[in-house]
């Protein structure tokens, strides 16, 4: 193979897979770290100040503009609660957006946003490392500015997507009983294997909970296949409501439902029904909404006719 064609393949290659690897990685991070911010008190005790407190503590103690110490201290300190819900809902949000990939230009600037907001309270302190939020900056603006030629992602797709992430959190939490009273985990901090706690943070829960979220995910593959249109809609806006009010359950330890839960879980529940609810955006590489890999239309493009009749070509 010539260099000329080489390169004409990396660039097919590349426009076709690298919009969903940066979407992906953007899903990945904020399923990660939506967890840990957990009201009431997000971290502050009368003994510590832990989780979502110390890091507004660090923009305290090592301002990154001129002001934002002061704003830190004087107006985000005192209103912690509001500001972690805040933090909790938008996070959850991005990652609901980035994992459906629905509304993505809409999450990637919320995406900029959150991340220079993050930047501007520890980018400057000892234990951090700036350049991480540049480059979290930077991933948004990629989803930005590759969202126009993002395959679209099918409800079936999320419903598979649902299925897999329940049963790898079945998995993953097996040997700390049904109800994840214990606290083993396959991908556990001390397991050399994998990167420090993001096994935990990104698939946190009990078999339980996996094996419900899996069958969530099999009843959206139902209604995607099964339901005409706008009884598919209801069913994927009422699943993004009930998601959203079990969100607003959370409290230290899980949700309402117990067994271990938290918002990462119904994140991907409430980006399959926000799949079911919205059909993928028409982008350069969008698939249609019938259109699977493997599928009859997989592939094909459309040629008009001088009549506006349109006819399909392999």
């Amino acid at each position: 193979m010539d260099a000329a064609r080489l390169t004409a393949r990396v660039d097919i290659l590349s426009s076709r897979w690298v919009p969903s690897v940066l979407r992906w990685t953007a899903a990945l991070l904020w399923l990660a770290n939506v967890n840990w911010k957990i009201p009431p008190n997000f971290g502050r005790s009368d003994e510590a100040c832990r989780q979502l407190c110390a890091f507004v503590q660090m923009g305290v103690e090592s301002p990154v503009a001129p002001g934002s110490g002061w704003f830190f201290e004087q107006v985000v300190s005192p209103n912690l609660a509001a500001f972690g819900w805040v933090v909790l809902l938008t996070e959850f949000a991005l990652a609901v957006l980035f994992i459906a990939g629905r509304y993505l230009r809409v999450a990637s600037v919320l995406g900029v946003a959150m991340s220079l907001g993050i930047a501007l309270a520890v980018a400057n302190h000892p234990s951090e490392w700036y350049w991480s939020y540049v480059l979290m900056i930077v991933l948004h603006l990629g989803v930005l500015a590759t969202t126009r030629t993002e395959r679209g992602q099918t409800a079936g797709t999320m419903a598979v997507v649902t299925v897999a992430y329940g049963l790898l959190v079945a998995v993953a939490n097996a040997g700390a009983g049904f109800t994840g009273d214990g606290d083993w985990h396959l991908l556990a901090r001390d397991n050399p294997n994998v990167p420090a706690d993001w096994g935990v943070a990104t698939f946190p829960g009990s078999i339980a909970v996996g094996l419900l979220v899996a069958l969530v995910g099999a009843g959206g593959w139902f209604a995607h296949r099964r339901l005409d249109g706008t009884t598919r809609r209801w069913v994927g806006w009422g699943t993004v409501a009930i998601a959203g009010i079990l969100v607003l359950t959370y409290r230290a330890g899980d949700l309402v439902i117990g067994l271990g839960s938290v918002p990462g879980n119904v994140a991907v529940v409430a980006a399959l029904g926000l799949g079911l609810a919205v059909t993928p955006p028409p982008g350069d590489g969008a698939a249609g909404e019938g259109d699977t890999p493997g599928s009859d239309h997989a592939g094909t493009a459309r040629a008009p006719h001088g009549d506006g009749r349109a006819t399909t070509t392999s």
